[in-house]
């Protein structure tokens, strides 16, 4: 559950008060007066549990093919369920990004491992197909002008660093 500002698993319920276990194993004792008088979030009520995903990428690639290398993440993974049927669409345009949203139904206890194994596959199907990230920066301050660049968020650190060098050699 999440109440009263804590979460964790409901280990303990007393007369006084109830007890949670964090999921770093910390007990947290909450007095049942606090708990009466907030709103309480149950995660493990139900069997099934949604988890909501945002994926950014570049304005140049294909909302198309964003989409269908999603999808066949989705469908190889063998805890997504079918039905409810997932969701993936592009839901904004951003200054620098497209951002797509991605809401995936599983079983409850399945939940994190879906969550994470959904992110990391993503990612790798994003490199195999070429698939870019958003672009982080669209200007920079440059030695004392602004100057138009498109710099992927692989290459920022680079290109801070070569800023950075170059200003060192110029005494800045």
């Amino acid at each position: 559950i999440e109440a009263a500002g804590e979460s964790g698993t409901v280990s303990e319920i007393s007369v006084v008060y109830t007890e949670l276990l964090t999921v770093d194993n910390k007990r947290i004792t909450i007095p049942n007066g606090t708990l009466t008088n907030s709103v309480i979030e149950n995660y493990s009520s139900e069997d099934l549990r949604r988890v909501d995903l945002t994926f950014n990428t570049s304005y140049k690639c294909d909302v198309e093919k964003v989409k269908s290398v999603i999808n066949k993440v989705i469908a190889d993974n063998p805890m997504a369920l079918k039905n409810p049927e997932p969701f993936v669409r592009l839901s904004a345009h951003n200054d620098s990004a497209l951002t797509y949203t991605v809401r995936i139904w599983c079983k409850n206890a399945d939940y994190w491992d879906v969550n994470f194994d959904v992110i990391e596959s993503v990612k790798k199907a994003f490199d195999e197909n070429d698939i870019k990230v958003a672009e982080v920066i669209e200007k920079l301050l440059e030695v004392g002008k602004v100057t138009d660049l498109a710099i992927t968020s692989a290459s920022l650190e680079n290109v801070i660093y070569d800023i950075y060098t170059s200003k060192v050699q110029e005494g800045d």
